[in-house]
């Protein structure tokens, strides 16, 4: 699981990039408390995030000091699948 501590920083990047119109959760084995290697990370919104904006939200994260990989998905970008299965499973919201 990922400390709070973690979560704060990992939102402020977050913020940093975002608007109020988009939602982030945690998902996967980082919040079913499976021993986890990555962190996995879902941006919901009404619409598909700009490949820019995720792609600065992944160098930010990957610059950081956060002890951590990170895996950013768009859910729009997902196939239907995939999606069900993450909205459907386990997770924590953090924006």
């Amino acid at each position: 699981m990922v400390t709070e501590i973690y979560i704060n920083r990992i939102k402020e990047i977050l913020q940093k990039h975002l608007t109020n119109n988009e939602k982030v959760f945690i998902f996967g084995s980082s919040v079913d408390g499976e021993k986890f290697g990555d962190v996995d990370l879902a941006v919901v919104s009404e619409q598909s995030v700009d490949e820019r904006i995720m792609r600065q939200i992944r160098e930010d994260l990957e610059e950081s000091t956060l002890p951590y990989k990170f895996d950013l998905v768009d859910i729009n970008q997902t196939n239907d699948p995939f999606r069900t299965r993450v909205l459907n499973g386990p997770k924590l919201w953090i924006i």
